[in-house]
């Protein structure tokens, strides 16, 4: 529908203004679910790198990107990336962090540091702000309830999954990886 295109595209501006994302660059997506996003950024880099714990959406990227020659999907975790140190110029996490743990966050935010170049950028999209949790999830869970296109197994696997979501005050973030990566070689954004 109209509102959820206005919002993927919404989604896409603020990755490639957020990441600052050029035509040189090599972008690692952790978490990249269905590959679709990459996608569009694929036109504004080198190379998008996408991985995905879930074997049935790492099987579905490939499927949904097989033809865009700059993109490779692969199965990883951002808490052990598949990469050498300092391969990427940007690295994206969109929708991802509410599935982990507070300490698989900031083991992931360590690995995204060790993969970044020297100068890289990482963007840490749609985070789950913890004062809007309740506001958001009746919202939310409500449309879940309502969507014809989902059974009734799928409705119950989202609602456990949201309810079950980790969710963040953002600025915790900034200042745990300025704390620790204080040397400045690297941007959260």
């Amino acid at each position: 529908d109209r509102q959820n295109t206005l919002s993927i595209l919404n989604a896409v501006r603020e990755v490639i203004q957020g990441l600052k994302l050029r035509h040189p660059h090599l972008l690692l997506d952790i978490g990249c679910g269905n590959g679709l996003l990459d996608i569009p950024l694929s036109a504004c880099c080198s190379h998008v790198f996408g991985v995905e714990r879930v074997p049935e959406l790492v099987a579905l990227a490939k499927a949904n990107t097989s033809q865009i020659l700059n993109i490779s999907i692969d199965i990883g975790d951002g808490v052990k990336l598949p990469f050498p140190a300092q391969s990427f110029h940007r690295v994206l996490a969109y929708g991802v962090i509410q599935l982990m743990t507070e300490a698989e966050t900031q083991t992931m935010l360590g690995e995204i540091h060790r993969t970044l170049k020297p100068g890289g950028r990482a963007f840490i999209g749609s985070v789950p702000y913890l004062p809007l949790r309740e506001h958001y999830l009746e919202r939310y869970l409500k449309e879940v309830a309502d969507a014809p296109y989902l059974n009734a197994e799928q409705r119950q696997r989202i609602v456990d999954r949201n309810l079950a979501a980790t969710w963040y005050d953002p600025s915790r973030f900034t200042l745990w990886w300025d704390e620790r990566f204080s040397d400045g070689s690297h941007r959260m954004v």
